[in-house]
Order: structure tokens, then C-alpha cells, then sequence
């Protein structure tokens, strides 16, 4: 009876193990949104609204795929900082108001490597923020006042 424990709580324990790190390997599920501008010009977007999705957005990715981007969705309208720390690639980075049009845009930021970098921050308050590949706005016409589908 004592050798059938044994087995018992060795397969259990075995079992567990392999869950849990099924559980904490896999990768996180992340919700998409189309983001259409009034141009119909639109792209898949990532969503991100937890502080820790915020905090590392596209930091040390690789590239953001033609027609992707990241939407940050916060809890109230501000004017929040973006910079580019840790990236690979130049972004364009759109502010959204609360009425779905843009209040403002960069374009064409430089990756940052260095520990001082600079903080790029709208003049006007936002409730969402869209990260799009580099001259994204210039090619597709986009500008302060350009309505936002999501």
C-alpha cells in the first residue's frame, strides 16, 4: 500500500509540474483591435492597458509588421510621455482623444540606447496612444484632427 502512495503523489506531483509550466510558458493572450483612420486606411493594433503591457510596449522587439501597431488604452485622459528606449526600429507615435481624433502626432522617432532619453509628450490630452512603424502618418495622410475608428 505504501509503493502505491509513492506512485499516487509522484504522478500527481509530476502532473502538476507539467501544468504549471505549460501555464507559465505559454504566451499571453493579447486582444486586437482594427484602428481605421477617416482615409480607411486602417491597421491591426495590439492592445495594451495593464501598467506592465504599458511599461514595455514594443521595447526590444525586432520590427512591428506593415499595417500593425500597439494601442494603449488608459483609464483617463492625460498627456502621457512616450520614449523610445530599448527599441529597434523608428515609430510614429499617434494621441488619440477621447472622441477619437488625433490631438497629436511624432513621426519618425529614432530607437534610443543611451540611459537619458528624450520623452516625447503631447500638447493636448489623449485617453489612447497608437504606435505605428515609422512615417506611418505622412504616408497616409494622417494629421492633428484625423478621425479614429475602433
Amino acid at each position: 500500500m505504501n509503493k502505491n502512495l509513492l506512485l499516487i503523489v509522484a504522478i500527481f506531483i509530476i502532473s502538476s509540474s507539467a501544468i504549471l509550466f505549460l501555464l507559465l510558458s505559454s504566451e499571453p493572450q493579447t486582444s486586437e483591435e482594427e484602428v481605421c483612420f477617416e482615409n480607411q486606411k486602417c491597421i491591426v493594433a495590439e492592445v495594451v492597458s495593464t501598467p506592465e503591457e504599458m511599461a514595455r510596449g514594443l521595447m526590444y522587439r525586432k520590427r512591428l509588421e506593415e499595417n500593425r501597431g500597439m494601442l494603449f488604452i488608459f483609464k483617463e485622459e492625460g498627456r502621457y510621455g512616450f520614449w523610445m528606449k530599448n527599441m529597434n526600429f523608428p515609430l510614429d507615435i499617434i494621441w488619440i482623444s477621447r472622441n477619437k481624433t488625433v490631438a497629436h502626432i511624432e513621426v519618425n522617432l529614432p530607437p534610443c540606447k543611451s540611459d537619458s532619453c528624450p520623452i516625447y509628450v503631447p500638447d493636448k490630452k489623449a485617453l489612447y496612444v497608437l504606435e505605428v512603424n515609422a512615417n506611418f502618418s505622412i504616408r497616409n495622410n494622417i494629421s492633428v484632427g484625423s478621425t479614429v475608428l475602433f
